[in-house]
């Protein structure tokens, strides 16, 4: 798979090219994971048309268990093309997709304007329900003092590097459970 290193917004970004083979399941973006963490990048982007016919059915929980992948290794997934096709035809993709894009894992957006407008505020809480990794940080969960909790990662100082991991990931994969 050919590929390429951008940072856009001061956030890495491995960019994979619009031709090449059909990704059709987890096996086929291990070694783009791989790479991904290798070079340091927090972001993947696939065109969407690299993305098999199947991924796009969620029964077949192809999505699922590629999108789980990016987030087991805490690197992001856009999918970068028009898919409405694929989500006119199927209001639980049409369903997952607005999920996904409400958060700040995976997301599914018509073109590479649309990712530079959304790395722009990358880092930023989603308003879904999330959680906060830290790579390489475990977290603890503190009383915040209003009734609540917080958890946060020790030993990190103000401004460093998170990933804010939305549920849809969870919600597709675990169709299969």
């Amino acid at each position: 798979m050919t590929t390429a290193v951008q940072t856009i917004h001061d956030v890495p970004v491995l960019m994979c090219a619009p031709e090449g083979a059909s990704i059709s399941s987890e096996g086929d973006v291990l070694d783009l994971i791989g790479n991904a963490v290798y070079q340091g990048v927090r972001w993947v982007v696939i065109p969407a048309g690299r993305f098999d016919e199947a991924f796009f059915r969620l029964r077949t929980r192809i999505a699922g268990e590629i999108i789980q992948k990016f987030v087991n290794y805490r690197v992001g997934l856009a999918a970068i093309g028009d898919i409405s096709r694929h989500t006119g035809a199927s209001s639980a993709l049409r369903d997952f997709v607005r999920e996904c894009n409400r958060g700040q894992q995976t997301w599914f957006l018509s073109d590479a304007e649309e990712l530079h407008e959304r790395l722009k505020s990358w880092g930023v809480p989603a308003k879904s329900p999330a959680r906060l990794v830290t790579p390489g940080r475990t977290l603890r969960t503190r009383p915040s003092g209003e009734g609540g909790s917080v958890s946060y990662a020790p030993g990190c100082e103000e401004g460093a590097p998170s990933v804010w991991v939305s549920s849809c990931a969870n919600a597709a994969y675990g169709a299969r459970r």
